[in-house]
């Protein structure tokens, strides 16, 4: 698919891996939650008073909870960004590594006959390697 794609078009492509929206998802319910705490915080534990909004001491509380809840969840995003961001390091030496040579196909791995049916399978990878010269080399007769 990557490679149908990238014979069509002749722009830079950015390649991000499906689990840079994990890490978004994650970032986005941090600081959900923060702002539920600071809600819950200002709202039910201290009551909504007109006269104490503005008072030094309802701030400092506010923000030293807002604090004690971030220390709580930064370190658990964190974790689970770190382990993202991991693989997401990986992903330009994989992409670099690949060889279609090397890939698996279904077909040849059941030695081309349908394991519930037992009728014989064309070849994926030669249809893959048909497409991929149609795609690359033209009308060269190939």
């Amino acid at each position: 698919e990557l490679g149908c794609f990238l014979s069509r078009e002749r722009v830079p492509v950015e390649i991000l891996p499906v689990k840079t929206s994990v890490m978004l998802v994650l970032v986005g319910i941090l600081w959900h939650m923060l702002m539920f705490s600071y809600c819950l915080i200002l709202n039910f534990l201290l009551g909504v008073n007109a006269a104490e909004t503005q008072s030094p001491s309802r701030f400092i509380f506010v923000t030293a909870a807002t604090i004690g809840v971030a220390t709580i969840l930064l370190p658990i995003v964190n974790y689970l960004g770190m382990s993202l961001l991991d693989d997401m390091e990986q992903l330009p030496a994989q992409v670099q590594r690949f060889r279609i040579e090397e890939s698996k196909c279904t077909c040849c791995s059941n030695n081309h006959i349908h394991p519930q049916t037992g009728q014989t399978l064309m070849c994926d990878r030669e249809l893959v390697y048909h497409a991929l010269a149609i795609m690359y080399l033209g009308d060269l007769g190939v």
